[in-house]
């Protein structure tokens, strides 16, 4: 496919030589006489120099003999579109339908009634507008309100999975215009819209993206991108879905250390003095970024193998001199990890108090690289200013990030804080304020990711620390003794969940489809901890909501599905689970409902919108309703899905640069042909590097051929 056929550049260049020359270079082009100001000849001589185009002149009472006349003129001389507004007069849509009816069927131009309004009004609303559109007589229905929120924009995109039949949907052009639309722009050529729009040198609306960026966005970056391949193509799911030749025995894999308890045991090893040994360890960039921390402070961590376990086992050990031995350090790099920014704060702080009095000038600065260096701290630093801490970010536009300047604190004895934006920075408190002299009460409202703050206690506890806590609803609130000393730990590190969910939904999927080859065929995922605090383990419940069989002993989980049916499920302490959620609903059947959007801003990427648009491209009807993403899944089934058999149809997604995006992106793909979705599809994906952050492993325990 071209990029011209499905990109229509915008020209509303008032130099009509210039128009002339962006004509000729774009292959498809919409030309807004109203903002060229052109004269009839000049857009006669325009038309005949590209007919190819869509002729659009947005008229008002004073302007309406002119647009009608050029118009006119423009059906005359062959062009392939007109635009005319649902709202214009009755005598205009008269005049303009008797000369479409003289032009010759080859040559007469296809009618495009479009509809703009600032306001998005209600998804009913929107669906009679596109109605009344077709009742006028458009070959193509073009519908585009100004949003001013997610949500807003999302719904607009509900028009396509609202369309009962293939043609209506690929005669329907629907998106959200504003900044906070442009995403819909790109998604709605997933969803079946012929074309979408895009500007040639400026924007002539909010929100419009370049025609580089929007080429770039539907037709990738070409050999940089990776193809993701079929379930045929994986060893570890093949014989889900070929014919029964094989043992009946579960597929089986291994999961690496969870990187948030490695992170949070690899500070507190800093912190105590002595040699520290984490057992069952694998590494990935944020735990890289934490042992480059440990060294930081004079500590030493080297990796071990166990040979004598069975299997073979990582050691980590660290030693230490403890936290008031410290080597002095102006500067930490805490990589891509927002974890281990937020732990090390308060830590930073003390660091420098503990050695330095208040009216010392020392400071440490806290850096990273990558996608972290986009996200917002302002939560974090304003709690952590009432806390005592005397802290600076670099404010860049309304949002304060890093680099971050931590100086020496004053903790206050009580500390009431929000947690409503993250409990990252609360773990930090937690691994700082034991070190105190004093009693500590920290009491935290609305508190999102709760299990993460017991999981901080009991890591604190195997280091010899002891915090209690009352807990009631979204209020959780801590009792800290002041001067404890860590100790070093001997731990085995749990397997991480939040890497194990991503294969759960896998199995599940796959599983399912056995199923459908009257074939039982299960997925184990070994070394799950059923106890677990971690957050995510909460994936078995969103699954066993969706239907799946969830047998969870010794340390194994196994995982069976007959059917996949839509779940709704509260996300909100879980917020990294959203990706692979979406994938699970997308092969369910009904409208699925995951809480929580609020907690998608602040990630590796806006996911509410890497969500919004990526799954939009590869043709699934996802939308926000409030605080709920819903997706109508289809069994696997894409709503635009291509017919012909011989086909080949190339989808282009990118990760946002955002490893739980990918990762999501990958299994949806995997499984997508074998749901009749669409004749050879292919899904690229543009950066599959960031994976690195979280598990590295990923792509090679499908084992491809």
């Amino acid at each position: 496919m071209k990029a011209g056929n499905k990109i229509c550049v915008c020209i509303a260049n008032t130099d009509a030589d210039k128009c002339r020359q962006l004509l000729l270079r774009h292959n498809f082009a919409e030309l807004r006489a109203d903002l060229c100001n052109l004269s009839l000849p000049e857009t006669k001589k325009l038309i005949t120099a590209n007919p190819n185009i869509i002729f659009t002149f947005r008229h008002t009472k004073h302007t309406e003999k002119q647009a009608l006349q050029q118009t006119v003129a423009a059906i005359q001389k062959g062009v392939k579109f007109i635009d005319v507004d649902i709202n214009s007069s009755k005598a205009f849509f008269i005049k303009i339908t008797n000369t479409l009816k003289k032009a010759s069927a080859a040559n007469r131009s296809k009618l495009i009634i479009s509809w703009h309004s600032s306001i998005t009004p209600s998804i009913k609303e929107l669906e009679e507008i596109a109605g009344k559109c077709r009742k006028a007589g458009a070959d193509i229905v073009k519908i585009v309100p100004s949003a001013t929120n997610l949500e807003e924009a999302s719904r607009v995109l509900q028009l396509y999975g609202r369309e009962k039949s293939a043609e209506k949907r690929s005669s329907l052009i629907a998106f959200a215009s504003g900044e906070i639309g442009s995403f819909s722009r790109i998604a709605c050529i997933g969803l079946g819209a012929p074309f979408t729009y895009c500007y040639s040198d400026k924007p002539i609306a909010k929100g419009q993206l370049s025609f580089r960026q929007m080429n770039k966005e539907l037709y990738g970056n070409g050999s940089l991108s990776y193809k993701v391949p079929n379930i045929s193509d994986s060893y570890l799911f093949s014989n889900f879905t070929t014919p029964a030749n094989s043992k009946n025995e579960p597929a089986s894999i291994e999961i690496p250390c969870s990187k948030s308890i490695t992170q949070r045991a690899l500070v507190a090893a800093a912190i105590a003095s002595g040699e520290s040994i984490l057992r069952n360890f694998e590494c990935c960039n944020d735990i890289k970024s934490a042992i480059d921390f440990v060294r930081n402070t004079g500590g030493k961590v080297k990796v071990l193998h166990n040979k004598l376990a069975v299997p073979e086992e990582k050691l980590l050990v660290v030693k230490s001199c403890g936290i008031n031995k410290w080597a002095k350090f102006s500067s930490i790099d805490t990589g891509e990890s927002a974890l281990l920014t937020r732990l090390l704060i308060p830590l930073a702080a003390y660091a420098i108090s503990y050695k330095h009095s208040p009216s010392n000038k020392l400071t440490i600065t806290i850096n990273g690289n990558g996608s972290i260096l986009s996200r917002d701290f302002k939560p974090t630093i304003q709690a952590l200013k009432n806390a005592g801490i005397n802290i600076r970010a670099t404010k860049k536009r309304q949002k304060q990030g890093l680099p971050i300047t931590v100086a020496s604190a004053q903790f206050n004895n009580k500390i009431s804080l929000s947690g409503k934006d993250s409990s990252q920075f609360v773990s930090g408190l937690l691994l700082t304020l034991p070190l105190l002299d004093n009693h500590t009460i920290l009491s935290v409202e609305d508190a999102v990711s709760i299990p993460f703050l017991k999981l901080t206690a009991k890591i604190l506890e195997a280091f010899g620390i002891k915090v209690s806590y009352t807990h009631s609803n979204r209020k959780i609130v801590f009792s800290i003794k002041g001067g404890q000393t860590y100790r070093s730990a001997d731990i085995a590190l749990e397997a991480d969940w939040s890497s194990a969910s991503n294969f759960a939904v896998a199995g599940a999927i796959a599983s399912y489809l056995a199923s459908n080859r009257q074939r039982k065929k299960q997925l184990c995922i070994n070394n799950l901890t059923k106890q677990s605090l971690q957050a995510d383990k909460s994936i078995t419940e969103a699954l066993k909501l969706s239907g799946v069989k969830i047998n969870h002993r010794l340390n194994k989980l196994l995982i069976q599905a007959s059917t996949l049916k839509a779940f709704c499920f509260d996300s909100t302490d879980s917020p990294d689970l959203f990706p692979i959620l979406t994938t699970l609903a997308v092969y369910c059947k009904g409208e699925s409902r995951i809480a929580g959007v609020h907690r998608l801003i602040n990630k590796e990427s806006n996911r509410a919108v890497s969500i919004l648009q990526e799954f939009g491209k590869m043709g699934y009807c996802v939308y926000i309703e409030g605080d709920s993403l819903v997706v109508r899944g289809r069994g696997g089934k894409a709503i635009a899905a291509t017919k012909e058999k011989d086909s080949s149809n190339i989808i282009c997604c990118s990760s946002h640069n955002d490893h739980r995006i990918a990762m999501a992106i990958i299994i949806c793909a995997l499984f997508r042909n074998n749901c009749n979705t669409a004749a050879n599809t292919e899904i690229h994906l543009d950066n599959i590097a960031c994976i690195a952050k979280s598990f590295p492993n990923f792509i090679n325990l499908f084992r491809f051929k």
